[in-house]
């Protein structure tokens, strides 16, 4: 029965894409987990919120790679690389989902800058590129934009919209590109635990409700964990460092669809701007 189903879902991705592009895997929120904190920023914060990129103090970089439900087809990768200027940051974003048949790529270059001690403001510009064998591709560009506030040493806010202006693209312009609003906040309890909360709301999809933890035991092992609930979608993960670098082994798990297996790893570079 998951096997037909989803077949079924493979084809209404063919179907609908389109439409809309497919530009999340499922464990984003994973990646994404210390989007709104401070002192827990990590090489990936700044896709989820490109302000994020105006508290960089040095270069990172990462990768990202999950098997959507177990299948080779839906596979989808993720690459970041961000380096730091001074109260300011740039950053590079690269997505590819699917195979052969039916793919997508979005790449970005992303800039945040803290524009006074507790508010920093970032954008990215994205090229989109949507292939389907025997449907043809399509391509566009569109961009985002997001803020954060800090509103003291261990909370912080941020409010993120992803393709503010809409728009449309494909054959004569026909398919419509949807906007996407999320509003979120983080507090970091201690030295060890930060825990947070988001909303989102993606034009005819209904109001999604994401929240994520993470706990640092030390400096060498943590665990990460969340759910969202539009999807019912609940992640786990452990990250494991050791010099300048981070092994994250994790999954999303939907109930209806199974694992989503994935592996994310990040590097830490020397610091190098002042802020």
């Amino acid at each position: 029965m998951k096997v037909i189903f989803l077949q079924i879902l493979t084809s209404c991705f063919v179907s609908f894409s389109f439409a809309q592009i497919v530009r999340s895997p499922l464990s984003n929120h994973y990646t994404g987990t210390v989007t709104y904190s401070k002192k827990f920023a990590d090489a990936f914060s700044f896709s989820g919120n490109q302000a994020a990129l105006g508290n960089l103090k040095n270069t990172t970089a990462g990768l990202y790679g999950e098997k959507r439900f177990g299948l080779k087809a839906l596979g989808s990768y993720h690459e970041v690389i961000s380096f730091p200027l001074k109260n300011a940051g740039v950053g590079m974003n690269m997505h590819y989902a699917g195979d052969e048949d039916f793919n997508e790529t979005q790449a970005g270059l992303a800039y945040g800058i803290l524009l006074a001690k507790n508010i920093s403001i970032g954008t990215q510009v994205n090229f989109n590129h949507v292939r389907i064998t025997g449907y043809g591709a399509a391509s566009t560009v569109n961009f985002e934009v997001g803020t954060l506030f800090f509103l003291s040493s261990k909370v912080t806010m941020g409010l993120h919209i992803y393709n503010p202006v809409g728009g449309k693209f494909g054959k004569n312009n026909a398919e419509k590109f949807a906007s996407i609003y999320k509003a979120g906040v983080g507090y970091d309890a201690s030295e060890n635990f930060f825990v947070s909360a988001e909303i989102a709301k993606e034009e005819d999809l209904p109001l999604n409700v994401n929240a994520a933890m993470q706990y640092n035991f030390n400096k060498h092992f943590l665990v990460r964990g969340g759910v969202s609930s539009a999807i019912a979608n609940y992640f786990l993960g452990v990250g494991i460092s050791w010099s300048d670098m981070r092994l994250d082994v994790s999954s999303s798990y939907h109930q209806q669809l199974g694992f989503s297996p994935s592996l994310m790893m990040v590097f830490n570079f020397s610091e190098t701007a002042e802020k």
